[in-house]
């Protein structure tokens, strides 16, 4: 089983519970990934500023890395940084985890949710305060949330 969590608003808000949960889903034979937004060093260095040991982990995704990688993706920079349109960025991370073959997505963002994209991938929406919700199409999501962009 491949399990990836996301790092800002997902880790980083319960890094002690995180750490604990990822060694033991590695004991448990669990492949566990990160996979967030900014560039692949940038989350290592935000990984290791959270104590999170990064040997535990079989990878670090990035969505930023994978949409520079993709040909005719339409992104810039500014003063704040990389940029890509809306869509794109929201649907990276389905297109990650389909490519990668991940089982399930840990995530605070529901804008992540694209069962078409990423059929065979669970999203669990991770709420901030221990809490879960198991999202597995469009009937199924908390009330008074939009559909993605």
């Amino acid at each position: 089983m491949k399990v990836a969590i996301d790092v800002h608003g997902t880790i980083d808000r319960w890094p002690v519970f995180w750490i604990r949960t990822i060694s033991l889903m590695k004991a448990m034979g669990i492949k566990v990934y990160i996979l967030s937004g900014p560039e692949k060093e940038r989350i290592v260095g935000r990984l290791v500023a959270l104590k999170v040991d990064t040997r535990e982990l079989e990878g670090v995704l990035s969505v930023t890395d994978w949409i520079k990688a993709q040909d005719g993706a339409v992104f810039w920079y500014d003063d704040r940084g990389f940029w890509a349109d809306d869509k794109t960025w929201n649907e990276a991370k389905a297109y990650i985890c389909a490519v990668n073959m991940i089982d399930v997505l840990i995530d605070d963002q529901i804008e992540y949710f694209h069962p078409g994209i990423a059929p065979y991938t669970l999203f669990i929406l991770f709420n901030g305060m221990l809490g879960f919700e198991r999202i597995t199409d469009e009937s199924s999501k908390p009330s008074g949330v939009d559909s993605p962009r």
